[in-house]
């Protein structure tokens, strides 16, 4: 894996982590005891962090190092429990992800005709 690979799996799993777990990055900074420009410049891989930066940023996440770089078996328990107003935003998204399946498979068929009358 090259160096560029490498920065770029740490920022993807940074942010797919922050984001899994409903943190800002101010938030995770906070809880990290880093800052959100060194949380930022890392999620879009303009700086790779060190192993201790890592190591406090996954302390905040929940996660451990090597959960963290094994990805098929984090935990999906969110680090802290979600407010009710980030359970009320997520349930509200999925009602919106599920009416537009809906309103994707009730479009209308044209009706068919045979000639001049409708079958």
């Amino acid at each position: 894996m090259s160096p560029h690979e490498i920065s770029r799996f740490v920022a993807d799993r940074l942010k797919a982590l922050r984001t899994e777990r409903c943190l800002s990055l101010r938030k995770l900074a906070q809880r990290s005891d880093l800052t959100p420009e060194m949380l930022s410049r890392a999620e879009r891989a303009e700086r790779t962090p060190s192993l201790e930066t890592l190591a406090r940023a996954c302390q905040g996440l929940g996660v451990t190092l090597a959960e963290f770089f094994d990805g098929g078996r984090i935990s999906r328990a969110p680090a802290r429990a979600a407010t009710p107003a980030e359970h009320f935003s997520k349930a509200i998204r999925e009602i919106e992800r599920g009416l537009e399946v809906l309103k994707n498979k009730r479009q209308p068929n044209p009706p068919k005709k045979h000639g001049n009358i409708p079958l």
